[in-house]
């Protein structure tokens, strides 16, 4: 999921809610795990990243003591956006 958005546009509230009314993420993981619960006999493995970045900066959520530039740029002009652990996407302008 990623929601992108001006400040104060409510993206944190869509996302995480609150108690009484829960947001996106809670309903994912929920159904995620409901429908993994479905399925008997088999074994999963689940990984999960959550990030922000907020003025070029990534921060990961679940460790916010790990904090780098969220993009780097090269010289052909395009720009390298890296997830730790996980991958990183490339820009073409």
């Amino acid at each position: 999921m990623f929601a992108y958005g001006q400040t104060s546009s409510g993206k944190t509230h869509t996302m995480t809610g609150t108690d009484d009314e829960p947001g996106v993420l809670k309903h994912a993981v929920q159904a995620i795990f409901e429908r993994v619960g479905a399925l008997k006999g088999r074994e999963f493995l689940l990984r999960v990243s959550y990030l922000e970045i907020y003025n070029e900066i990534l921060t990961d959520l679940l460790n916010p003591e790990l904090v780098r530039p969220a993009c780097a740029h090269d010289t052909h002009s395009r720009t390298h956006t890296h997830i730790p652990h996980r991958a990183t996407l490339t820009t073409f302008h």
